[in-house]
């Protein structure tokens, strides 16, 4: 193996870990309670909400869905 070779092995090898390292930084720092949630769904108590917030559909096809469930 080249001199070369090693160096860009070695380079490739460095970026790899560099965002594995990363990735371990942000997940082991992370504040669950500093952050906003990205989804919020609605209470499972209420199927229409769930059915409106999914699909759009009506109180009935709602309830049907609910249910099955």
């Amino acid at each position: 193996m080249t001199k070369t070779m090693k160096l860009t092995l070695f380079g490739i090898a460095f970026f790899f870990l560099a965002v594995a390292g990363s990735f371990i930084f942000f997940v082991a720092t992370w504040d669950p309670e500093k952050e906003a949630p990205v989804v919020l769904m609605p209470s499972p108590a209420d199927p229409s909400a769930i059915a409106t917030a999914t699909h759009g559909l009506c109180i009935d096809c709602a309830s049907r869905i609910w249910s099955q469930t």
